[in-house]
């Protein structure tokens, strides 16, 4: 049975999304978190998101020169939606790829620019990613990496 994994930034008081849904804050200029990323997301055999997010992909990697635009494109999607197969056929981008263009220090192509906002960071108040659990899950951490610029890898499977 293949693994399943959750590739997620998290601020460091566990939030997914600013205040508003923007993802500004997750643009890194750190190149060794970036390689890592790069090569975890390469490791994948199909991405599986919401329809949100998978709006704002295909309105974004397919045209952009970014390193992580080849594997964000060539991976094989899994999209659940109430909209069913609508949302393959939708086009353009949500306000919250918008805002993060205009705001997270990228250019059109998604390179990042001299200034962009760098992890760690904490948001204070946001969305948070596991707020839909009903009793607490024990993970393990399993491996951790230390970047320069101060991001964080860590690994944790169920305990």
């Amino acid at each position: 049975m293949r693994e399943l994994i959750l590739k997620m930034s998290i601020s460091i008081d566990g939030f997914v999304g600013s205040p508003d849904g923007g993802p500004k804050w997750v643009f890194d200029s750190d190149q060794e978190a970036a390689a890592w990323t790069l090569e975890t997301v390469w490791n994948a055999s199909l991405h599986i998101m919401g329809s949100r997010t998978f709006h704002d992909m295909a309105a974004y990697w397919p045209s952009s020169t970014e390193v992580f635009a080849p594997p964000m494109s060539q991976i094989p999607k899994a999209v659940f939606s109430r909209q069913g197969s609508a949302i393959l056929k939708a086009a353009g981008a949500t306000a919250a790829l918008e805002d993060a263009r205009a705001n997270a220090g990228t250019d059109r192509s998604g390179q990042v620019q001299p200034g962009a906002e760098v992890h760690p960071v904490a948001l204070g108040r946001a969305l948070p990613v596991f707020s839909d659990l009903t009793t607490a899950r024990s993970l393990r951490l399993v491996r951790s990496r230390a970047f320069r610029a101060g991001s964080v890898a860590q690994i944790y499977r169920p305990a």
